[in-house]
């Protein structure tokens, strides 16, 4: 009849994480398919208003999702602090960062028509993210290296040749239509709320860059004798940066205005 659920499950936050969770991975879609059918429909502007309702909706389940697995794991595992930059956990972590990303290019985007090519990559990224944090976790390659990833589960060639397929579609689509895309400048002076959230797009994509290396460490290690992760001192050293500039920038924000010079 079974043992039952284990005990380190029972708990009222790791019950409903996870469809949490997968609310907001399958939410992903949304938004990079509405960012397709713009490419191909040529319809630039449209396409965006759509997608930041969905980015919006996966942004704060996967948000929602994170808080309650790490509140689990901070008072069930006794890790010390939320998730630890375990790299399953990083595989959910890094598509929020993206989304949270996306949904100032999509603002910038409809707000003064510009970042309109980056904002199809973020899109892009995003939704991409999710399918290789998919690999990584169910392909095995973080088996020794995670306390609850899995094992092979025999459909590693399922998960490459999508994850693949889309990457491969997507980034045809945007250098297909790259130079059809006439963006209006992101900002017009250096001192306007417009160049600000640009300095914070930039972080925000550089902090999602830097987790997702990390995170790959175990399958870029793989061609060595010895696969390794990284360390905590990664997170430590690389996002520490990235979160003190992001405070920075969120306090200078009010301070400007959206043409230029200060409030």
């Amino acid at each position: 009849e079974g043992a039952g659920l284990n005990p380190l499950l029972q708990n009222f936050w790791m019950q409903i994480h996870p469809p949490i969770m997968f609310v907001g991975f399958a939410a992903t879609l949304f938004p990079f398919a509405f960012a397709v059918t713009g490419l191909i429909q040529r319809k630039y502007d449209t396409w965006a208003e759509s997608a930041r309702r969905w980015t919006v909706f996966a942004w704060a389940s996967l948000g929602t999702s994170l808080v309650m697995g790490g509140y689990w794991a901070y008072v069930t595992l006794g890790w010390g602090g939320f998730w630890a930059w375990d790299p399953v956990e990083n595989s959910s972590f890094i598509p929020w960062i993206f989304l949270t990303t996306q949904i100032h290019v999509l603002f910038i985007q409809r707000k003064r028509r510009g970042l309109m090519r980056f904002s199809l990559l973020m899109v892009c990224l995003s939704f991409w993210s999710v399918l290789y944090g998919t690999f990584l976790t169910r392909s095995g390659v973080l088996a020794d290296f995670s306390v609850h990833s899995f094992v092979d589960l025999g459909i590693n060639g399922f998960l490459i040749s999508s994850l693949f397929f889309f990457i491969g579609a997507g980034l045809f689509l945007i250098v297909w239509r790259w130079q059809d895309i006439k963006p209006n400048p992101s900002f017009s002076a250096v001192n306007s709320r417009a160049y600000i959230v640009a300095l914070g797009v930039v972080m925000l994509f550089m902090g999602g860059m830097l987790t997702l290396l990390g995170t790959s460490a175990p399958l870029l290690t793989r061609v060595t004798d010895n696969p390794s992760n990284v360390g905590l001192n990664y997170y430590f050293t690389t996002m520490t940066p990235v979160a003190v500039a992001g405070l920075v920038l969120i306090g200078l924000f009010p301070a400007f205005r959206w043409n230029k010079g200060l409030s």
